[in-house]
């Protein structure tokens, strides 16, 4: 199997990838759920309780809704900066020892529509520090 240099560089990483505009350029992903769904299927070893990964988010607007995976962790470099918003949607739905830190999360409906800020349907050990 031939991995890609990105690939490569986030096997060899201490399990923290990051999402957005960082200083010199792109970070590894620009959208939130990318890093999540790179660290569910392609990361090694997968994430697990003895082995969890950290999305470390850096300053910006994410428009998307998340559905997060087992023992994959949200981290906000600045909770005023880091903005996670969307309109008529469930805005973060969690999983298996997952948590969500220093974000603004944002949900906007009106009187026709609704949304839920995060989806926990409590069968999971979830926190939000």
């Amino acid at each position: 199997m031939v991995m890609s240099a990105l690939d490569l560089k986030l096997k060899r990483m201490p399990r923290t990838v990051r999402v957005g505009v960082v200083a010199g350029g792109l970070s590894e992903f620009i959208t939130i759920q990318a890093a999540i769904d790179w660290c569910e299927n392609q990361a090694v070893p997968a994430p697990a309780a003895a082995t969890p990964y950290t999305v470390e988010i850096w300053p910006g607007v994410y428009d998307e809704a998340i559905v997060m995976a087992d023992y994959v962790n949200l981290v906000g470099m600045d909770k005023e900066a880091c903005i996670i918003n969307q309109i008529h949607v469930t805005l973060v739905t969690m999983a298996e020892g997952c948590s969500v830190s220093n974000l603004t999360l944002i949900v906007t409906s009106d009187a026709t529509a609704g949304g839920f800020g995060i989806e926990h349907d409590f069968t999971h050990d979830v926190a939000f520090p």
